[in-house]
């Protein structure tokens, strides 16, 4: 239970820019600011201490004590806080959102003379996250619902309206920004937010959500891959505590893929040239997309097809060609090699068996094979050092043939 004091919190933290400063917020827990004009050398403190910079004084007047995550509301540069305390109370409003007076972030009492306020979500039992969108909006997921809130000026500041009910979110970092779409994981599926919330077809859903650590469902992190039109989501299997693996959706192409990898946070390209990663295990950031290899170890790589069959699997298929459409990358030399193998089934419960083992290289042609069955797969795989390839289509030369 998020909101249960007795259950132990993640120490997920929050952080914006209030012009060249900082505000933080570990979740449900206080709020601070850091001051650029104090320095690198002194820590952030506090927002509910005074502080006196320059001969200027900060007071704090009515801060929330605690908050579950601060954002600042873009162009009208309010601090919000959400799911904080009210006006001079102490109890926690677990629905409840707070901003401060305009480009004052220590004035929170809200009078004829300012524009602080308040604002109480009418339905769910808790917020989860809030998000700020490429429109300047901002998205309100709880419990049970997605709220919307926007900047709509004296008297009331802010506008709030629900967008969508008997939705949610399965953790507070498990949304993104991606090509002025906002896309999302809940329990179970995938919502895109376009102006409406929309479902997300999956085609690896059930591979995902039948293996996930539902117990460790907020350490689940989304990120946005521009360079590759993908988003992925790090999220823990059944098996693990921590992220180990990931989804991938490529909204270019509208295609998913799955994978394992121990990854907590990420962060797109921005002034660096790739992506940035980190890992718990090691405690290390890594560059994403940088080379072919891990490190300068090998990284085995490959990529299942899906099946292939004649006639709703009625008829056998048969093959007596495959032509490459690979184009190999990094150090091309007599070590870029890749593994083709071709796997097939009679019926869909049977398991696979290898038909043909193919190698490909940067000077193979066609490749003359001879097999026959109901259903086929292709397998495309390397673990050499400095290999890198990238997949065309899969061109076979295959026919329907017999029933038997």
């Amino acid at each position: 239970n998020p909101i249960d004091p007795t259950v132990n919190q993640i120490r997920l933290w929050s952080l914006d820019n209030f012009g060249e400063d900082l505000v933080a917020c570990v979740r449900s827990g206080p709020i601070y600011y850091w001051h650029a004009k104090r320095g690198l050398n002194l820590p952030a403190l506090p927002l509910t201490e005074q502080v006196t910079i320059e001969g200027v004084n900060f007071i704090p007047v009515d801060v929330p004590l605690t908050a579950v995550q601060v954002l600042v509301s873009p162009n009208d540069r309010h601090l919000i806080a959400y799911g904080c305390q009210d006006y001079q109370q102490t109890a926690t409003d677990p629905l409840l959102v707070r901003w401060c007076a305009q480009e004052d972030a220590y004035t929170w009492t809200p009078l004829r003379t300012n524009d602080a306020g308040s604002q109480r979500l009418s339905a769910g039992s808790f917020i989860i996250c809030a998000l700020r969108t490429v429109s300047g909006q901002i998205l309100i997921w709880t419990d049970l619902g997605l709220w919307l809130q926007q900047y709509i000026g004296m008297p009331y500041v802010f506008g709030f309206q629900p967008v969508a009910q008997n939705v949610s979110i399965i953790g507070p970092n498990s949304m993104i920004n991606a090509a002025s779409i906002v896309l999302w994981m809940d329990r179970g599926i995938f919502y895109t937010y376009t102006g409406t919330v929309q479902e997300l077809p999956c085609s690896v859903k059930d591979y995902v959500f039948s293996n996930f650590n539902y117990t460790q469902a907020y350490k689940t992190y989304a990120g946005h891959n521009h360079s590759k039109s993908e988003v992925w989501w790090f999220y823990p299997s059944a098996s693990s505590t921590e992220n180990d693996s990931y989804v991938i959706y490529n909204y270019g192409e509208q295609l998913w893929s799955v994978g394992s990898i121990e990854r907590t946070s990420w962060l797109d390209m921005g002034r660096s040239n790739y992506p940035v990663a980190t890992d718990r295990t090691n405690s290390l950031i890594y560059y994403q997309e940088f080379g072919e290899d891990a490190d300068d170890v090998s990284m085995p790589a490959w990529i299942d097809s899906a099946d292939i069959d004649a006639g709703g699997g009625d008829r056998y298929l048969y093959v007596q060609r495959f032509i490459p459409d690979v184009l190999f990358r990094g150090n091309v030399g007599p070590q870029s090699a890749l593994g083709v193998t071709i796997f097939g089934r009679s019926e869909p419960l049977r398991p696979k068996s290898p038909l043909a083992t193919l190698t490909i290289t940067p000077m193979s042609g066609q490749q003359y094979i001879r097999l026959r069955e109901r259903q086929i797969s292709f397998r495309f795989e390397s673990d050499r050092l400095g290999v890198g390839w990238r997949l065309g289509t899969i061109r076979a030369d295959w026919q329907q043939d017999g029933r038997r």
